[in-house]
């Protein structure tokens, strides 16, 4: 089931939105052009046919709460293909971001590769980008991995 989850994440590499955080992921969803990085992974569940396995929340920081509320964390060095995974870039103890785990956590680089939306292809902002991209995350920047009850 994860693996079809992430193969809908990867055919949306690429996307890149419109003016002002125009994008087809929250319009799908019903709400206004938004930071989308939480639209995107809700998106991608539910064309996976998982929509009801993560909350439908445009707020990283609602779905990282809702998913330790219902004891879906996972050591981050566990994860694998098609986990939920969240990023604290500032180092503030809040998450700014969400994606899709789209390998297994790689114990040698200390790293794992993920699919996101809403980030920079390249060096710009980690968090309010303007694409989907694959990432490669070191473990510092891991605020949080859970794995939906598939």
């Amino acid at each position: 089931m994860p693996h079809s989850l992430v193969e809908i994440a990867t055919k949306e590499i690429g996307y890149t939105e419109g003016h002002n955080n125009a994008n087809k992921y929250s319009k799908a969803l019903g709400r206004p052009a938004e930071s989308w990085c939480a639209d995107f992974v809700v998106w991608c569940m539910k064309q996976a046919g998982h929509g009801k396995l993560i909350l439908n929340s445009p707020s990283v920081i609602a779905i990282t709460d809702w998913a330790k509320k219902n004891a879906l964390q996972i050591n981050p060095k566990l994860a694998r293909e098609g986990d939920i995974i969240s990023f604290d870039f500032t180092h503030l103890g809040k998450p700014q971001h969400i994606g899709i785990v789209a390998k297994t956590f790689d114990l040698k680089k200390n790293s794992v590769a993920t699919i996101e939306g809403n980030t920079s292809a390249g060096s710009g902002s980690q968090s309010n980008g303007d694409c989907v991209a694959r990432k490669e995350r070191g473990l510092p920047y891991i605020y949080q991995v859970f794995r939906p009850k598939y």
